[in-house]
């Protein structure tokens, strides 16, 4: 048994406005050039790792719209070795999530599911993080609650979410630069490994 990322729900990072996304067992990005492929993953990093690299250019803009703010929202189920969702999550995964981040839907399943919000910090002109449990994961859009990223969380994670590991590398050079720096994901496994 293992876990699934089931969905990923983007607002106001680069060109992607208003994003929901499926996830199947294995998920392949196909597109062309400037399609959002790279913007897709480099939100699953901002939102599944520790690092922070935002510049005002991450923000979504167009003539009409200027996003001050960038939500990531995430869902995880658990599967069995087919890949079908079953109710509960193992106790291995239990223990990671803790009970306090583990939620149930409406049809009795166990679920995790988080938001990752970046704002900037105006005074000091930098940026900040900050990760809420989403309790109930709702509609992508309906008539009386309006989009997704209009409801908010009042319940915040007290440290980011780095159970699930997330490694993404946009070059091959990233690499050394990865495994120098001691709290990326292959950075702790090299150094853990000396």
């Amino acid at each position: 048994m293992g876990i699934q990322l089931k969905q990923l729900r983007v607002h106001g990072f680069r060109g992607l406005d208003n994003l929901e996304i499926d996830f199947e067992p294995t998920t392949v990005l196909v597109g062309t050039n400037n399609a959002g492929k790279t913007t897709l993953l480099k939100s699953l990093q901002l939102c599944l790792s520790n690092t922070l690299q935002i510049t005002d250019d991450d923000f979504h803009f167009t003539d009409a719209i200027i996003r001050d703010k960038i939500l990531i929202d995430v869902l995880f189920i658990s599967v069995n070795e087919e890949g079908i969702q079953i109710t509960e999550f193992e106790d291995k995964w239990a223990t990671v999530f803790t009970v306090d981040r583990i939620s149930i839907d409406s049809d009795g399943n166990q679920l995790l599911a988080f938001r990752t919000v970046i704002e900037e910090n105006l005074i000091r002109k930098t940026y900040k993080k900050k990760q809420f449990v989403i309790d109930e994961w709702g509609e992508f859009h309906n008539e009386v609650d309006g989009y997704w990223y209009s409801k908010s969380y009042e319940q915040e994670l007290n440290f980011y979410f780095d159970e699930i590991p997330f490694f993404y590398l946009d070059a091959n050079r990233d690499i050394l630069d990865d495994l120098k720096n001691k709290t990326s994901f292959l950075g702790k496994t090299f150094f853990h490994n000396l």
